[in-house]
């Protein structure tokens, strides 16, 4: 959004929540430092005057004809533009998407129950990894997020299969921060 408007776009978003001034660390519930930065800089600049945000939209539909694309949303409002529309739907938890869903228990909002190393409460060696991904109040929806979760899990099946474990590749992953077995981090203040 930033980029487009910093190139001389206007840039019409709408949304059904933006999570700018929410007061939660996660970028899963907020908007991320950066986005929030970005954001600051360009409403401080010529180009903020082309950015232009909508809450409380939910698109049911797009069309296109003789040269207009028009979005319909929920509340029966519309919008038009002579140019493609970018549809971004974030990582919205897919869980009851995939298939072997009923590998795991759920929870009171029907998200995967795990363990501590993101295994099935229901049946053990099965581990989940993704957007469906929690522990309590952390989310692990954003792609960097839930790849900080393969190298412990990697870890947990060697570990299991006695099978040694290669502590110079463990440390790279630790050294770039890909590499997340304490959660306690995610709970106050997420570094994403």
């Amino acid at each position: 959004m930033t980029h487009l408007a910093y190139l001389g776009n206007e840039v019409h978003l709408f949304t059904d929540h933006f999570g700018q001034n929410t007061t939660k660390p996660d970028p899963s519930i907020s908007l991320a430092p950066i986005t929030k930065e970005r954001l600051a800089s360009i409403k401080a600049q010529a180009a903020g005057r082309r950015v232009f945000i909508t809450e409380h939209k939910t698109a049911q539909e797009i069309t296109y004809s003789k040269g207009t694309y028009t979005v319909v949303f929920s509340d029966g409002s519309l919008a038009k533009s002579s140019h493609q529309p970018i549809l971004a739907t974030d990582f919205a938890p897919s869980f009851n998407q995939i298939a072997g869903a009923e590998l795991f228990e759920k929870d009171q909002h029907g998200l995967p129950l795990v363990t501590e190393q993101d295994e099935s409460t229901r049946y053990q060696h099965c581990f989940l990894i993704g957007p469906s991904l929690r522990h309590g109040e952390t989310i692990f929806c954003y792609i960097y997020k839930f790849r900080q979760r393969f190298a412990p899990i990697i870890r947990e099946i060697a570990q299991r299969e006695k099978l040694p474990i290669d502590k110079h590749g463990l440390a790279f992953y630790q050294t770039n921060q890909m590499y997340l077995d304490d959660l306690s981090c995610c709970q106050v203040n997420c570094d994403c």
